[in-house]
This record gives structure tokens, sequence and C-alpha cells, in this order.
């Protein structure tokens, strides 16, 4: 047993020097300011400071009630909140961006799909207008309606896309 502990020092003191002896470089963060990124190492005392106590949030939502201004929730727990349970499944419209990382995933998906539905590229002139009239803000971003065309559910993420397909039993 006392063996079995030298060792485990040893092994200890060893792995220390070796870590005194590490050399390579602080990796860099950037962030987006208004438009553009910045390395964060670059920013002034004050937005350093402020950038400690950011969040990051997930949903966004259009009110109407406050001119059209862009209000944004923290909303961590909720997957899709307008889902309609019982309700069946008829078409998608699938909102997407040329420019945008995590559209092909949900593309992908999409293109499974057994059922009638429409792509629209956001960033056409076309596409925009009809972003606008269903307030969608995120790209990518899937639509369900049911057979009246009413809308049950939206989800703009790959991994949520699939439990609820699984959910409502959908391949």
């Amino acid at each position: 047993m006392i063996q079995a502990k030298s060792k485990i020092d040893d092994k200890i003191e060893a792995l220390e020097r070796q870590l005194l002896s590490v050399k390579g470089r602080e990796t860099e963060k950037y962030a987006r300011i208004v438009g553009y990124y910045r390395a964060v190492k670059n920013w002034n005392k004050g937005k350093k400071e402020e950038y400690k106590f950011r969040q990051n949030y997930i949903k966004t939502e259009f009110d109407e009630s406050k001119n059209g201004t862009v209000e944004i929730r923290k909303n961590s727990d909720v997957i899709m909140e307008n889902t309609t349970p019982n309700s069946e499944i008829a078409s998608y419209m699938f909102f997407y961006r040329q420019t945008c990382p995590n559209c092909p995933p949900v593309k992908a998906i999409i293109s499974n799909l057994k059922m009638s539905g429409e792509s629209i590229n956001a960033d056409s002139s076309n596409g925009f207008t009809k972003a606008a009239k269903y307030n969608v803000f995120t790209a990518p971003t899937v639509i369900f309606f049911d057979a009246d065309g009413k809308e049950i559910t939206r989800t703009s993420k790959a991994m949520d896309l699939n439990i609820l397909l699984e959910d409502k039993k959908i391949a």
C-alpha cells in the first residue's frame, strides 16, 4: 500500500513538472458587436466586465404593442411553445438563409419528410416578405400546419425538429 502511494505521488510530481513546461497561448474570444466581430481582449475595461454577465437568449418574439420592436426573453425550458398535441401535421414551411450555418442539418431532415411543404429563402425579397408575414425572425425556422392551414407549431433547431417528428410519429 505504501509503495502504491509513493508511485502515485511520484506520478503526480512528474505531471506537475510537465504542466510547468507546457507551451501555448491563450485562446482568443470574439463577440459580435453591431454587425462585426471583435476580439474581447481588445475591449475596454468596462465592456470586458459587462461581457462576464452576458446571457445568451434563445427565444425572440415580435411585439406589435411596442411598435414592432423585438422582445427577447430567456426561455430554455420550452422547446416548442405553441404545440397543439392532437393536431395532425399536413404541411410545412421551411425558412432558410444561404449563409446560415444551422440550416443544412434542418434542410436534411426536412428533405426526408413525406408531406407537402415549401422551402423559402429568407434572403430573397419574396422570402423576406413571407418571413415577416409569419413572424419568422430566425433561420432556420420550420412551421408546421394542419390540413386547414392553421399553424400547429414551429421550431428552429434540428434536435427539436427530430423530437417533434418522433412525438408526432412522422418519418
